[in-house]
C-alpha cells in the first residue's frame, strides 16, 4: 500500500468576515482565499498566496542583523 502525505489546513474567519484557509507544504506557509473576482466558470474558486508574515520582533531582529552586515562591509580601505 502506498503512503500518502497528508496536509492539514485551518480555516479562519477574519474580523472583516472574510474566510481564509491556511496550510503548510514542505515548511512554506500558504493562505487560500475565496476568489472574489471570479466572473466565469473557467476562473478558479480560490487564490493561493504565500504567507510571508513575520512578527514584528523577528522583522526587527533581521533588520538589525542586516544593518550590522552593511556597516561591516562599508569600511573604507584607506
Amino acid at each position: 500500500m502506498e503512503n500518502k502525505n497528508k496536509i492539514g489546513a485551518w480555516k479562519k474567519t477574519l474580523a472583516s468576515g472574510k474566510e481564509v484557509i491556511s496550510f503548510t507544504i514542505e515548511g512554506k506557509k500558504y493562505d487560500m482565499w475565496v476568489n472574489e473576482y471570479k466572473k466565469e466558470e473557467k476562473h478558479p474558486d480560490f487564490q493561493i498566496v504565500p504567507n510571508e508574515y513575520k512578527p514584528k520582533a523577528e522583522t526587527k531582529k533581521e533588520y538589525a542583523v542586516n544593518q550590522q552586515e552593511m556597516e561591516d562591509t562599508e569600511t573604507l580601505p584607506f
